[in-house]
């Protein structure tokens, strides 16, 4: 049986897939919303090459840079075909996010997609504190 906290919940949207995602601090509330993404998006990867990366993101404001993160990501998943595993944040302020990460280039063919977002959406998208913990809510596009 697993005894790990769950790092984030679904909630239902119309015509969209909302999600809510929790971290002991602002770097795990990042982390864990890469891991919600991916995790939606698919769970059977074929690698096709393996790399490191640095990524760089700059924003508006704290909530906007975890919006712009996931963006990025989801841009660099569809574009890219790159999944980033093994991620480190390198500098975190309310503005700015670096991060080192192995990066995944998958085989599109081989790889099953369980759902597909098209987008991040603003719709809904909060971020704050409740019970001593992060947490932001969001709205994927699908």
């Amino acid at each position: 049986m697993n005894n790990t906290p769950k790092k984030y919940e679904t909630f239902d949207h119309t015509a969209d897939f909302g999600i809510k995602v929790v971290g002991k601090d602002r770097k795990a509330l990042f982390l864990n919303a890469k891991d919600a993404l991916y995790d939606i998006l698919t769970n059977d990867i074929t690698i096709k090459n393996e790399s490191e990366e640095t990524l760089e993101i700059d924003s508006m404001d704290q909530e906007m840079l975890l919006h712009d993160f996931l963006a990025e990501l989801l841009y660099l998943f569809w574009a890219g075909k790159k999944i980033f595993t093994d991620m480190e944040i390198i500098s975190m302020s309310d503005k700015k996010l670096k991060i080192k990460a192995r990066t995944i280039i998958f085989n599109e063919q081989k790889t099953e997609i369980n759902r597909e977002i098209k987008a991040i959406t603003y719709h809904q998208f909060e971020v704050g504190e409740e019970n001593n913990k992060m947490f932001a809510k969001f709205v994927f596009d699908i």
